[in-house]
């Protein structure tokens, strides 16, 4: 199940200041805290995440991944048809079924705070996780997203989102335990 959260300060207050450096991240495995940042891509005060365009992310390569030879346990683990999830492309065009008025309405998008965007994920299947970054670095303006916060809740397979953690703009946070929405 994905999940987005815009309320940063839950997961790991640190992270919303401008004292993080790159050399020492945020938030880091404790007792009272399980989560630990697992890429280096971490941003240090305004300057933008370091990585490659989505556009030239492997995305093909990393989406067929979970196509081993074994559709039917995979369809069975997602939920979905995997197959024909991994043959789509990440950026597919969805129609904008929002009343007239809104797609009128103009906003002042250099005026608003960027945002951390935070995605929970647990044994999710590479394509749909993909497109959600997608989606959300190609439907906002970019000047209004600050980073995507992938956590990792334990995942099985620990490459799921270590490869997405090359993305510009995308940091990974794993659990060291299965974790679940709430404590």
């Amino acid at each position: 199940m994905l999940l987005l959260l815009l309320i940063l300060r839950q997961i790991c207050p640190t992270l919303l200041t401008e004292t993080c450096s790159s050399r020492e991240p945020p938030c880091t495995a404790s007792s009272s805290n399980t989560m630990s940042i697992t890429n280096s891509h971490a941003p240090a005060g305004n300057q933008e995440t370091e990585g490659v365009p989505w556009e030239e992310f492997p995305y093909r390569e990393y989406m067929l991944k979970d196509l081993d030879g074994a559709d039917i346990q995979y369809s069975q683990t997602f939920s979905i048809n995997v197959n024909k999830s991994s043959r789509m492309k990440p950026d597919r065009k969805v129609p904008d079924n929002r009343p007239s008025e809104c797609r009128q309405q103009k906003y002042e998008v250099d005026l608003r705070p960027s945002v951390s965007v935070i995605i929970t994920f647990f044994q999710e299947a590479r394509s749909t996780l993909l497109r959600t970054i997608v989606s959300v670095l190609t439907r906002s303006p970019s000047n209004l997203i600050k980073e995507i916060l992938l956590v990792d809740d334990y995942n099985d397979d620990e490459t799921v989102g270590e490869e997405l953690s090359k993305i510009s703009k995308v940091r990974l946070l794993r659990n060291s335990g299965r974790e679940g929405l709430i404590r």
